[in-house]
């Protein structure tokens, strides 16, 4: 089936390509010397333009192309099997012997453009380059997606503008120049254009990939000697790719079969001129097919035209089976000649996939036109065949989702998994619900519904309004006059009768005095404050759950604390920790109350003055005590702890009674934070 969102494109650009020598000079010594030139390459790569999913976008680079100022730029940053950038240097010599950087220029900018997400970076796709945290500050640079990049680029700063894709087999051309080694080109560049200097990629092996300085020419770069708009058509499938799903050994000829649609998403007319099985298993056949010698005008709502090819599964043994054909295509009028590979895959198993996922997922809460929350779905195979997801969709336009589930060529075999986050910002206080369908090759069940769950609150704690506005009279837990359901670092949950409220380092130094205070790190947010049960617990007891998170410009094996306001009338704590520690890694209890010399545990403060409510400090450092994962990421995820807690006789005396009060399980992302002098 063809989706329309992918029949917008009538825009095509060219890019014209040079790189390497016109004197091939390597002999058997100097490549064993590592000093030999790179052949010289010219050739194309052709660009279909999203011109309707992202107008602005597409508009501002056909500005540059048309322009004329993207002619005699270059590859300038390659990340290995991520992504190659371009866009921000050009050359103004055309001479291939020019000493490379004597005559680079930043290319003239015209202005930012307001991003236009939507589109996924998936392998193919070009989409535009911007400043770190500043989601509309893309202006004249631009990346091909080497990889699937729709992890992380789909999501950060609400994701990266895909503008277009490279179309026919020009993902050979970038695969090539992708391959290069990665140099330092500080040597030749410098540092005067505000580029990455250590992700250079150089068409050349006579560099010793350290200070690359004389022996770098200009025919070195990947040059993109110009870009052009131009008329052609463009042959599409749908679907993208062929999965035939399984057949059990030995197969007949009545193997599964998979209709592949063909159709025009160019600017003018083609015509199919051949259809090459040369590259197909004697198990993948085309069973019929209505391609060859039509002619297929541009796509337009409703198709103008499409043809069709049948192929079918017939295994003949257990495992994986891959081919591909090649579809020749030419231009209508001029009899310009194109191709394109069309890549299929099946399986020979003895049963079916099953597609294993909980019914039901929570989000969690997020504040009303706040910072979003997410939480993720693992999707799992428990037959015997592979599993292919075709596509994943939610109801709701709160909700949003990435996975690793879906793509060319994704399968997940027997016994694996992938997973699908789904992140959630909310447009209204209250309830959400969607519901998140799974379309794979389960023929059980071909379509999976996951029943999502969220809720908009006035903070992001996840504390629901209600009951912090029930905290007291005024529904301030920490007594600082601003009510703790329009908070994010403060949250307060009633178990029974009693209210314990959590608070950040930046709420607790509001409640402390001299060098205790001095020495509290700030920037800590508090979030998906949960009560929950713990077994065993004294009937008084109360129970949560909180994540931690600090500012992006962390320290990596930072300390941070945690402030909890204990109800009225507890003179003291005593505390445990569940998990592992560095000398014992799997998890077990340890005593977690507070070791001065590694200042690590959780402390009673004691009664906060004007709140009738003693203060625990709760500190953990990211890799050691108190962190789950043991390691110095960023991060600390501090699981299940029990602050065992000393209530004051009802008399006053000296003798007091202990009760079980609290089973604190903490899922702490802790992101980098700085220090306080």
């Amino acid at each position: 089936m063809i989706c329309w969102h992918d029949l917008n494109a009538v825009k095509i650009v060219r890019l014209e390509i040079e790189y390497g020598s016109d004197i091939y000079n390597a002999d058997w010594q100097d490549i064993l010397a590592g000093d030999f030139d790179i052949p010289k390459f010219t050739g194309s790569i052709d660009l279909e333009l999203y011109d309707v999913d992202a107008p602005l976008t597409v508009n501002n680079f056909l500005q540059y192309v048309n322009g004329g100022l993207y002619d005699q730029t270059f590859f300038y940053r390659s990340v290995p099997g991520l992504i190659l950038q371009t866009g921000g240097l050009r050359s103004v010599t055309t001479d291939p012997e020019a000493a490379a950087g004597s005559a680079f220029q930043s290319v003239p900018g015209l202005g930012t453009v307001l991003n236009e997400p939507g589109r996924s970076n998936v392998r193919g796709t070009i989409a535009m380059a911007r400043i770190a945290g500043q989601e509309n500050s893309a202006e004249k640079e631009w990346y091909i997606n080497v990889a699937d990049n729709s992890d992380p680029l789909d999501r950060i700063d609400n994701g990266f503008t895909v503008f277009g894709s490279v179309i026919d087999n020009g993902m050979d051309i970038v695969d090539n120049m992708a391959s290069f080694p990665v140099v330092n080109s500080l040597g030749f560049l410098g540092s005067a254009y505000g580029v990455s200097t250590s992700e250079f990629p150089f068409a050349d092996l006579e560099c010793d990939f350290s200070n690359c300085t004389d022996t770098v020419r200009q025919q070195n770069l990947l040059m993109i000697q110009r870009i052009t708009e131009i008329t052609r058509p463009v042959l599409r499938f749908s679907p993208g790719y062929g999965n035939l799903g399984f057949d059990v050994p030995p197969g007949d000829l009545q193997g599964p079969m998979l209709d592949v649609e063909v159709y025009n998403t160019g600017n003018v007319s083609m015509r199919v001129v051949n259809i090459d099985t040369a590259g197909l298993p004697a198990e993948i056949s085309i069973d019929s097919e209505t391609c060859t010698s039509a002619v297929l005008q541009p796509v337009s709502d409703p198709i103008d035209g499409s043809c069709v090819i049948t192929f079918r599964l017939v295994a003949s043994s257990i495992g994986n089976i891959v081919g591909e054909i090649v579809v020749v295509y030419e231009d209508a009028v001029t009899n310009d000649a194109y191709s394109v590979r069309y890549e299929l895959q099946g399986e020979g198993s003895n049963g079916a996939p099953v597609l294993d996922v909980n019914a039901t997922l929570n989000i969690g809460a997020a504040q009303v036109n706040g910072p979003g929350v997410s939480s993720s779905l693992v999707l799992k195979n428990s037959g015997e065949a592979s599993l292919s997801v075709s596509d994943i969709t939610i109801s709701d336009g709160d909700f949003t989702i990435s996975d690793d589930c879906t793509g060319l060529g994704v399968i997940i075999l027997p016994g694996s998994s992938c997973v699908v986050d789904v992140s959630f910002k909310a447009s209204t206080f209250g309830q959400k619900n969607a519901a998140l369908s799974i379309y794979s090759n389960d023929p059980v069940k071909p379509v999976a519904r996951i029943d999502i769950s969220a809720s908009g609150e006035d903070d992001t704690d996840g504390v629901p309004t209600s009951i912090e506005l029930a905290v007291n009279s005024a529904g301030d837990g920490n007594n600082d006059a601003v009510k703790d359901s329009v908070q994010n670092n403060v949250a307060s949950i009633l178990n029974k009768s009693d209210y314990v409220t959590i608070i950040s380092e930046d709420g607790a130094l509001a409640l402390l005095q001299g060098e205790e205070a001095e020495t509290m790190l700030s920037d800590v947010v508090i979030y998906d404050v949960v009560a929950k049960d713990y077994p065993g617990d004294a009937s008084d007891s109360v129970k949560l759950g909180f994540n931690v998170r600090t500012a992006d410009n962390g320290i990596v094996g930072e300390s941070v604390r945690v402030g909890v306001l204990l109800p009225v009338g507890i003179v003291g704590v005593n505390s445990y920790r569940y998990g592992p520690t560095p000398d014992n890694r799997a998890s077990h209890w340890y005593d977690f109350n507070y070791d001065a010399d590694k200042k690590i545990g959780a402390r009673y403060v004691g009664e906060v003055k004007g709140l009738r409510r003693a203060l625990v400090l709760i500190s953990m450092i990211d890799g050691q005590f108190g962190d789950d994962d043991l390691v110095a990421d960023g991060r600390i995820s501090h699981a299940v702890a029990v602050l065992e807690l000393i209530r004051a006789k009802s008399d006053g005396f000296g003798s007091m009674s202990w009760g079980m009060l609290m089973a604190v399980s903490l899922f702490m992302f802790v992101l980098r934070r700085r220090k306080l002098g």
